[in-house]
């Protein structure tokens, strides 16, 4: 499973820089969900196969794209626990201005087989007020849509 998620890392980069998150259909089951959670915030769920690769394609769309530059950094893991891989990284963002954006994270994919059924990113406590504090403070960027909770 351990490799399984490193092959779909691999390509979540590749979906990433070609716009294509459809591309990333056979690493997920039909009825995967996806969940962020944050501290003292609702859970952001998007369930069905479709509702991921929707929200991954919108979020990068709408956060990522909207910075200069933006760098994941490996801090451990990936960890095998019965079908979950757990890695635990930052994400770091930067506007032209030179303002950074660091989001440390957790991530779990559970799997059945060699597909993902739920992934799950938990935010550390800053991490959720850093984003709000970013599309808040640039409304010209980002849309107040990506806070909005859903599920």
């Amino acid at each position: 499973m351990v490799k399984r998620f490193l092959e779909y890392a691999a390509a979540f980069e590749r979906a990433y820089a070609a716009r294509d998150f459809a591309a990333l259909a056979p690493f997920f089951g039909e009825d995967a969900c996806y969940e962020i959670h944050a501290p003292g915030e609702t859970r952001r769920l998007h369930a069905g196969r479709e509702a991921v690769l929707g929200y991954l394609a919108f979020v990068t769309e709408h956060f990522d794209r909207r910075f200069a530059e933006r760098r994941l950094l490996h801090v451990d893991g990936p960890h095998l626990h019965e079908s979950e891989v757990t890695t635990h990284g930052i994400a770091v963002y930067r506007l032209p201005s030179g303002e950074c954006c660091h989001l440390p994270m957790t991530e779990t994919a559970h799997f059945r087989g060699a597909e993902i059924v739920r992934l799950v990113d938990r935010l550390s406590p800053g991490a959720w007020h850093e984003m709000k504090h970013f599309v808040g403070a640039h409304p010209e960027l980002f849309s107040p849509e990506l806070l909005e909770p859903t599920g």
